[in-house]
């Protein structure tokens, strides 16, 4: 198929709307396994010239989000439905990348980025270049009512004022190998805490009817943390508490909520 829209690319090109490249659990590849280099040059080839591509769903085994991401600026298809899994981002310009993309894709409805469990560990997706907070605008997800993804890309979908209705959030411990340490309870909580502010400043309630939170420390955690000596002191002693009160306020479209834990006694 590749071959081919290059072969002839204003014939073929303007009549796929969709692409989806999977990566099949049953089938087992070597070790050594990977996609080749020409494929990987006529994949990022074809990104350009496919100017009514709608959907584009793709697992990372096919290594599409470099060349998505790379060459946001030469891509002009605008998408109703985004989806990638497995991702990896191995730097903060990769994420910035990202940002870029996302600015410009004004049709886009659902969007789903999974991030790999074991993500680069040097990349901080918090420590970023302040412009990357203009890049996503009102007006560039104007129609995004699904998001399925990360904490650090969700607060900027949320500052965005999508009109979001269903929204399945990841937080950073979730990724985090050491998932059972104190420093990892507290960033989850400190996660959330952001969440919660996001939603607030943006007032996200008016739309969103179901709600999914991902990695939050459970009610166990929760009491070792209080009982655990040296422990930074937190803004809010209650972050669990005060996003079940939000949500009982400011959410009257709520109907589903899930993996919340309960608030700390």
């Amino acid at each position: 198929m590749i071959n081919t829209i290059l072969y002839k690319p204003d014939t073929y090109a303007p009549f796929v709307n969709t692409l989806y490249f999977a990566f099949h659990r049953g089938i087992s590849f070597p070790p050594s396994h990977s996609i080749s280099r020409e494929m990987l040059i006529g994949l990022a080839n074809i990104l350009p010239l496919l100017t009514n591509l709608d959907y584009l769903s793709a697992s990372e085994f096919w290594r599409l989000s470099a060349a998505i991401f790379a060459r946001h600026e030469q891509i002009t298809f605008q998408l109703s439905d985004f989806r990638l899994t497995g991702i990896t981002f191995s730097s903060q310009e990769r994420i910035m990348e990202l940002y870029h993309f996302l600015s410009k894709q004004k049709n886009l409805r659902f969007l789903r980025l999974g991030l790999s469990p074991e993500p680069v560990p040097e990349v901080d997706y918090d420590a970023l270049p302040a412009i990357e907070q203009d890049l996503i605008l009102p007006s560039s997800l104007s129609v995004l009512t699904h998001y399925d993804g990360p904490f650090f890309l969700a607060t900027k979908v949320i500052e965005a004022w999508a009109p979001l209705e269903y929204l399945r959030v990841r937080l950073s411990s979730e990724y985090n190998a050491a998932r059972d340490s104190l420093e990892i309870i507290i960033a989850g909580l400190l996660d959330l805490k952001s969440l919660c502010e996001s939603m607030v400043l943006a007032n996200s309630g008016k739309t969103v009817k179901a709600l999914t939170v991902i990695g939050i420390p459970d009610e166990l955690e929760l009491q070792d943390l209080q009982h655990a000596k040296d422990v930074p002191r937190m803004d809010s002693d209650d972050v669990p508490g005060k996003l079940m009160h939000l949500l009982a306020m400011k959410f009257p479209l709520l109907r589903h909520i899930a993996v919340l834990p309960l608030s700390m006694p």
